[in-house]
């Protein structure tokens, strides 16, 4: 297996955008000038409850990190 780390940095212009894909994919997308990244369950089948736990975990996290960066900003 390879390893590949992305680091992005989130600014204002960041374009961060959840969409639906043939009305039963959801797509969550990061765009940046040259990079896309998606985030979504495979297509074409259902959700399974594995890619729902994740889809949970990552929002956890997500919500997390905003908390401390908000935290951050307002310790100045």
């Amino acid at each position: 297996m390879a390893l590949t780390i992305l680091s992005l940095r989130l600014e204002e212009g960041t374009g961060i955008d959840l969409s639906t894909v043939r009305e039963s994919t959801p797509q969550l997308r990061i765009d940046e000038p040259g990079l896309m990244v998606t985030i979504s369950p495979l297509s074409g089948g259902a959700v399974t409850r594995d890619e729902a736990e994740a889809a949970r975990r990552f929002a956890d996290a997500a919500r997390a990190y905003a908390d401390e960066v908000e935290r951050l900003f307002t310790a100045g």
